[in-house]
């Protein structure tokens, strides 16, 4: 399997609770269900971006997708 970069963040405690309670549920670690929102999120903001609507975190994206 290719290597994957490893990241890190800080989220609140009520997200970490959520992400947890989720991945016990569904039977995924954490980590799968973190991947799987930040590739939803990624999506989402990337059709958002092509049918040219706005988003509160649309110019954010737009920053990180030109870095």
């Amino acid at each position: 399997m290719a290597e994957s970069p490893m990241l890190g963040a800080r989220c609140p405690v009520e997200w970490a609770e959520k992400i947890k309670n989720i991945a016990h549920l569904t039977g995924r670690s954490e980590a799968e269900v973190v991947r799987e929102a930040i590739g939803a999120l990624s999506r989402d903001l990337c059709k958002i971006m092509q049918d040219g609507l706005e988003s509160p975190i649309l110019s954010s994206f737009q920053v990180f997708l030109k870095n």
